[in-house]
């Protein structure tokens, strides 16, 4: 006696599985954001010039919008953008694009534009470039002031210094200005990039000590040069080593 299984065709299938599927909506694309774009390589076409392919991370792109790169603060105005090989009006969060601008400087310092260099709106008052950060990091072994780790945050990799452990938590006590983090310990520190990146409020971050990791964190504050003179008492000779 031999007893065969049913067999149940792709049409029936999709009868019993597409309804399913068919009620989950989309996620809602981050568009009402302040536009971020990480640029992922960049070419040179004959006829059009340098073409910037990029994956838009959040907000909108138009054309003629003004737009900065960073960290080397080039401006430009969006001269035409193409998704899937077809000219596109608006480029949307999640939307993996190519686009070309012209430049108002005429020097050709868009040549040194590289992958992982970040695109905003010279409109937005937060896209700026600032020489310290303030972390909260949880640490994965001994931490102290001075150390130089480097930390991967967003499209940067850049050796940073702990210039201020401004408080340390262990066992539900707080300490203020501790000389050193012991291992498994939250901590606030005061962090000075060895060059000029762009770091955000919330981005997170970790951080690696000759391939080990040191600690993991995120982003509370971006902090200028006075500020942490005035607020945090830093002496900028000690920091850049003078």
């Amino acid at each position: 006696i031999s007893i065969r299984s049913p067999v149940i065709s792709s049409a029936s299938m999709a009868t019993q599985e597409f309804p399913l599927i068919n009620p989950i909506n989309d996620p809602a694309r981050p568009v009402d954001k302040p536009l971020r774009i990480v640029i992922s390589s960049i070419a040179q076409v004959p006829g059009h010039g340098i073409i910037f392919s990029a994956r838009v991370e959040y907000g909108e792109l138009r054309g003629n919008d003004q737009i900065k790169f960073l960290p080397l603060g080039i401006i430009a105005t969006v001269k035409n953008i193409q998704a899937n090989k077809v000219d596109v009006e608006v480029a949307e969060a999640g939307m993996f694009i190519g686009f070309s601008a012209y430049f108002e400087d005429k020097t050709g310092s868009e040549k040194k534009i590289k992958a992982g260099d970040v695109v905003g709106s010279v409109n937005d008052p937060t896209f700026e470039l600032f020489p310290f950060y303030v972390g909260v990091c949880v640490s994965e072994k001994s931490i102290k002031s001075g150390d130089s780790p480097v930390v991967s945050c967003g499209s940067s990799n850049v050796a940073t210094k702990f210039v201020k452990i401004i408080s340390a938590v262990k066992d539900n006590v707080e300490t203020e200005n501790p000389a050193i983090v012991g291992k498994d310990q939250r901590f606030t520190v005061l962090l000075y990039p060895s060059k000029q990146v762009h770091f955000e409020n919330y981005n997170k971050f970790v951080c690696r000590d000759s391939g080990q990791l040191v600690a993991v964190g995120q982003i509370t504050d971006c902090v200028t040069e006075e500020r942490a003179i005035k607020e945090f008492g830093v002496n900028m000779d000690e920091v850049k080593g003078l």
